[in-house]
């Protein structure tokens, strides 16, 4: 089985979005790119390989702009759990993602937890 990693992850929510490669890293404050970020960080969190932590997700965001830190990769993947208990256009969206990567046991036990909430 394929592994995923942070990269993947940045890959698939480009092509989903269609967005620039660029738009994680950035220091943008519109709610689009903000929601793109959150989800992204909500994925890489629960999706990616190995031991992904708040600290490696925000060090692998921060690598170009110095814009993250843990707390606020914490903060974004709080929302986005929140989101999935209701709103049903994050749901889709963040299912489709998931489809759209390899077929991991990581990304097929969230699809589960999504699916059965």
């Amino acid at each position: 089985m394929e592994k995923i990693e942070f990269y993947t992850v940045h890959e698939t929510i480009q092509k989903y979005f269609n967005v620039d490669d660029t738009i994680i890293f950035k220091r943008n404050e519109s709610r689009r790119s903000t929601y793109i970020k959150q989800v992204f960080q909500y994925l890489c969190l629960n999706v990616c390989c190995g031991k992904s932590t708040y600290m490696s997700v925000a060090k692998y965001q921060d690598d170009i702009y110095k814009a993250y830190s843990h707390a606020s990769v914490m903060f974004s993947v709080d929302k986005i759990e929140g989101y999935l208990s209701y709103d049903k256009e994050v749901i889709k969206d963040v299912l489709n993602i998931l489809k759209m990567m390899p077929r991991t046991h990581k990304v097929d036990r969230c699809i589960n937890l999504i699916k059965d909430r």
